[in-house]
């Protein structure tokens, strides 16, 4: 329904939806569309405050920034990936876990970044605190 009215991408993730048009105009109409769709054929409404803006910058949508063409990180997550990075050194440190706890910590801090548009930022966060650094002072 979306591809007939001007959509010209559209992100879901359960009861969020971000969708993207040419202009203010189009967005204004497909919305309203949408809006008759969900109320007379599925009894639904929208999730209010639905916003309409420019996406120049990128527009924060479940953590991420989204950007025609890319996801990036948002400051928030970037924040937490080195909050619980930091989490599961201070464990292995203190002896509180072994290495192959430290490595499932790590894989799962790292699963937060992964389908991001964010190696580069990702390199640059282990060579500033390398892993091996880590394992050497134990």
């Amino acid at each position: 329904m979306l591809e007939a009215i001007g959509v010209r991408g559209m992100v879901r993730y359960m009861d969020d939806l971000l969708w993207c048009c040419d202009s203010k105009e189009e967005a204004r109409k497909s919305l309203h569309e949408v809006r008759i769709f969900l109320a007379d054929t599925l009894q639904l409404a929208f999730k209010e405050p639905v916003r309409i803006g420019r996406n120049v910058h990128g527009t924060l949508f479940c953590g991420l920034r989204v950007l025609p063409g890319c996801l990036l990180l948002s400051r928030r997550r970037k924040r937490r990936y080195s909050e619980r990075r930091q989490y599961w050194e201070n464990q292995y440190a203190q002896g509180k876990i072994s290495r192959g706890k430290l490595q499932a910590g790590y894989a799962a801090v790292l699963g937060m970044t992964m389908h991001t548009d964010a190696i580069g930022w990702r390199r640059a966060q282990l060579r500033r605190k390398p892993v091996a650094k880590l394992l050497e002072e134990v």
